[in-house]
Parts: structure tokens; sequence; C-alpha cells
């Protein structure tokens, strides 16, 4: 929570201490866009400066992006990427580093890395909203968010989408580990776009909030 008038952040002191920084990161970030907005105040709403007009969703997608910039700094992290490999053993290693959240890193490590690699994140959900109030079927493993890499082309699934509509595999590596409750890795191939992919996939159960995910690394074998 952000007071702009005096220049506060409010911490919730029951977080953890990474999910704490992250979130004055995010702040700080809101409070400059504040001063910003204020500094190029025009006594005509339309004509005050465009690159200070941002609201909503996005002023809040570029809150977490430069609060990403100023806890996980590109050039070091990169360097330790480049140096480490893009691996979820990397992504722990940069997150005990920088004290950051693992989720927040393997973000990061989608934003700044190179090769071919791919970052999804299942949840237990249905099809549609009416889906889950008629109740005529359970809840499947779907797509809650992703991202990848800039050398990323091989497609991404449509939101929401199902695992089973995603990996072509009898068994998933996602869903063995979420059924084990354990790490696991595995080599499979996922249907992205007109052909399937070939790639290596480690997926990960983490509890985000309330909700019980998997979040899966990819890397595109070609």
């Amino acid at each position: 929570m952000v007071d702009g008038d005096r220049g506060l952040i409010l911490i919730k002191a029951d977080d953890p201490v990474v999910r704490q920084r992250f979130t004055e990161g995010h702040e700080l970030m809101e409070l400059l866009f504040e001063a910003q907005e204020q500094a190029h105040q025009h006594p005509d709403p339309h004509q005050a400066p465009a690159s200070w007009q941002v609201q909503g969703d996005r002023k809040e997608q570029l809150c977490d992006r430069l609060a990403a910039e100023l806890l996980m700094p590109r050039h070091s992290f990169r360097a330790r990427l480049r140096y480490l490999g893009s691996s979820m053993a990397t992504a722990k290693t940069l997150a005990s580093d920088y004290q950051t959240s693992l989720l927040a890193t393997l973000l990061r490590m989608m934003q700044v890395g190179e090769g071919a690699h791919g970052l999804v994140v299942w949840r237990w959900a249905w099809a549609t909203a009416a889906a889950q109030a008629q109740g005529r079927e359970p809840p499947q493993l779907r797509i809650w968010w992703q991202a990848t890499t800039v050398a990323w082309s091989a497609g991404l699934p449509r939101p929401n989408a199902a695992l089973e509509t995603v990996s072509v595999e009898a068994r998933s590596v996602v869903q063995m580990a979420e059924q084990v409750d354990q790490f696991l890795t595995g080599t499979e191939f996922w249907q992205l776009g007109a052909k399937p992919l070939h790639c290596h996939v480690e997926a990960l159960p983490l509890k985000i909030g309330k909700r019980r995910c998997v979040v899966s690394l990819c890397h595109n074998l070609g």
C-alpha cells in the first residue's frame, strides 16, 4: 500500500521477506509514477504528456517489471544466467542470491534469458465458470499464465488450455509431478503449433497463495 502524500510504503509484516522486497520495489515504482504525474500536471488532462498517462493493468505490469530491474539488475543477472544456464536449479540459486521469490526469478529468466525457453504455471480449474457452477465435470490442470524468452518461436497454447490438450504424452511430466508432489524432469512432446514440439520439461509443484499449482520450465530441443 502506498501513501503518496507522505511518501510512505506500507508492507505486511507477516509476508515472507522475498515478497516484502518485491512489494517495496513495486510500490516504489508506483510512487515514482505518481510523482511524475504530479510534475506533469496540465490544466487540460487531454494535453498531459502521454508517457505518464499509464493506468490499470498496464501500470501494474510496468511496476512489476521495474521492480524486477531494481531487485535483479539485468547486467549482473544475465551474466549469472549465462554462466549457470537456464534451469530450475539455476532459478533456485539466483532466487537465493538476489533474495527474490522463485516465481519472480523464473519470470526474470524469461525476460532476459537467451535460448528458447518457456515458463508455464498450471492450476486446477474448469474450462468455464458455467462448468464450475454446474459441477458436472471435475477440474483439470489448466494454464494459469505463461511467459517465454525472446528466442522462443514455437508458439503458445491458448489461455486456460488443459494439460491433456498440450502434452501428447499419455502421462505428462507435469501431471506426474503433481501426483507425487515432487520435482520431476523428463523429455516429451507438446502440441503448440502445426507439429508437436520436442522439449525437455522440468516440473515443480508449488503453492501460490492458496492455490496448488505446478510450475513447468520447458526447453525447446528442436
